[in-house]
């Protein structure tokens, strides 16, 4: 009868150490799992940041480019090269609405070269095609 009483005593502290450690185990895996989500945020932060970062660098460039006066023989190189400069910002920052008016903004400063040439939208970003189009109010997707 003692060896029962014994071994009962046994299974129970071995059910309550089992139950400890399984509960402890799941406080660590949660714990892991909000460190980890904690982690991803701050890099999806720094990967925000360095989105705006690099699209204020393009945006300078663009301005110093088209505060540059105008050479004989650069106009259709300067309008592709301002283009680019405004795709790539939209690619960086598409979903921020300030961004997306600045690069509409942009859009229109070169809206007589896409009057005249289109775009040659197979080589431009899908979303960026439909701005342009919008902007311009006309399907700039001319075959070339």
């Amino acid at each position: 009868m003692k060896f029962q009483s014994a071994a009962n005593l046994a299974t129970v502290i071995v059910a309550f150490l089992t139950a400890g450690s399984l509960g402890y185990g799941c406080f660590q895996f949660n714990k892991t799992q909000r460190d980890a989500l904690q982690i991803l945020e701050l890099q999806k932060q720094a990967l925000d940041q360095d989105r705006e970062s690099r699209a204020v660098d393009l945006f300078v460039k663009y301005n110093e480019m088209m505060s540059e006066p105008r050479q004989v023989g650069n106009g259709f190189w300067r309008e592709n090269l301002g283009l680019s400069i405004a795709e790539s910002i939209f690619r960086l920052r598409n979903q921020d609405a300030g961004w997306k008016e600045t690069v509409t903004w942009m859009l229109s400063n070169h809206a007589g070269h896409l009057r005249r040439n289109g775009l040659n939208c197979p080589t431009y970003d899908p979303e960026f095609v439909k701005l342009a189009n919008s902007a311009s109010q006309e399907d700039l997707c001319k075959p070339h």
